[in-house]
Parts: C-alpha cells; structure tokens; sequence
C-alpha cells in the first residue's frame, strides 16, 4: 500500500474558502470540493486543492471529479508514482 498526493488544478474567486473530500469506494476514489464561505471577491484566482490519499493498493482508479468534469478519469496509481495533478481535466503524474 502506498501514499500519494493528488492536486487539482483550478480557479475559484478568492473571496471563498475551498475544502475537498475524498472518498474511496474499491477502485473509484471521488474528489468533492465545497466551497466555505460565501463572501465573494472581484478576481478569480488559480487554487491548488491538494488532498492525501493513504493505505492506497497500487492498481488503476476511476477518479471522479463531480463539481468540474462529468469525464470519468482514469488513473494508475502505484510504486513509481507519488503525485498526481488534475489540470482542466486532464491529469499528469
């Protein structure tokens, strides 16, 4: 089993806190973003919403990213990969 970084990529006004979530489900792991506060601000801003997966099994994942993409994405996660980002939908190791 390892541990792994997973960062998503994105852009968000910066009046609001962002929080994530994650669930894993067998081999389907779920990112949920909330946003915190509902003050706003006159920009939007790049944010990186970075979680840690642990005691994950090495093997290929569905990765899911409700709130920015309806694309199932899969990921192979194992013991020559430690960080995966997600940028617009894509992702890179």
């Amino acid at each position: 089993e390892n541990n792994y970084k997973v960062v998503h990529r994105t852009t968000r006004n910066c009046g609001r806190g962002l929080k994530a979530n994650v669930n894993i489900s067998g081999q389907t792991i779920k990112l949920t973003e909330h946003e915190t506060s509902g003050r706003m601000a006159d920009c939007v801003c790049p944010v990186d919403v970075e979680v840690h997966l642990t005691d994950v099994e090495d093997g290929t994942y569905r990765f899911l990213l409700p709130r920015v993409t309806d694309k199932e994405l899969l990921i192979d996660l194992n013991s020559t990969t430690d960080t995966v980002v997600f940028v617009g939908g894509s992702y890179y190791y």
